[in-house]
């Protein structure tokens, strides 16, 4: 019993150590084909505090949001805007924060846009809410809440 227990040790030890030398073989190999391939790694821009989701929008530009509770904007250019106002109430720390955001398919005509994030709760603690806010000037937005999980999820009113 004792020598199927060294055994079965043995084989272990090997497939690790075998799966070990192979990625360090291989990493460096991959990368160079990520090189290869065109794929090239750009800093679009600066100034972000932990960016957690982006959304492109139509005209090349895109959507931002940081964890701590901005919505951004990032033109085709790289050029970041301040945080754009309008947003609800948004509780930040640990997992929390500002977090995914999405364009309506019909963004162009509707201007709609979807995120979830977390919202202080009553008790202290924090939820997550998902919001849809349209935004006709671009520069703010009306927002409309579409779920809130505090602990059990209910559609808004």
């Amino acid at each position: 019993m004792i020598r199927n227990k060294r055994f079965g040790l043995v084989i272990f030890i090997c497939a690790v150590l075998i799966t070990v030398l192979v990625a360090v073989r291989l990493t460096p190999k991959l990368m160079r084909r990520f090189y290869t391939q065109g794929l090239e790694l750009v800093e679009l821009t600066s100034g972000l505090e932990i960016p957690w989701s982006m959304a492109f929008l139509p005209d090349g530009s895109m959507l931002v949001t940081e964890r701590v509770g901005r919505l951004r904007h990032i033109d085709s250019e790289g050029l970041l805007s301040g945080p754009i106002s309008g947003l609800p109430l948004i509780a930040q720390g640990g997992e929390g924060g500002l977090l995914g955001i999405a364009i309506a398919p019909d963004f162009s005509q509707s201007r709609r846009v979807f995120w979830s994030y977390s919202e202080p709760a009553a008790s202290g603690q924090q939820g997550t809410s998902s919001a849809v806010a349209s935004s006709p000037t671009g520069r703010y937005f009306h927002v409309q809440r579409a779920a809130v999980c505090l602990p059990v999820c209910v559609a808004s009113p």
